[in-house]
């Protein structure tokens, strides 16, 4: 795939459902894990959300993604 025309394409970034992202989030900061977020932040479909900085994961943004609850859910749901 070179020449003229052909780009390559890159995965951007990659989500994981974690049980606890506060404390996911603080385990990898013990473990100088590089963060774009240093506390969860709202996310869409009432999640919280936070982001590993790309330098931490050779250049593929990794974003951590607490579970809404049913309730918050369908709250965000309703609101769109």
């Amino acid at each position: 795939m070179t020449g003229r025309g052909w780009h390559v394409t890159r995965l951007h970034h990659v989500a994981f459902e974690v049980t606890s992202i506060e404390a996911a989030v603080a385990d990898l900061r013990e473990r100088g894990v590089r963060m774009v977020d240093e506390v969860p932040r709202p996310g869409g479909m009432g999640t919280t959300i936070a982001f590993i900085h790309p330098h931490a994961c050779a250049g593929l943004l990794v974003e951590l993604v607490g579970a809404a609850s049913a309730e918050t859910a369908a709250d965000a749901q309703a609101e769109e």
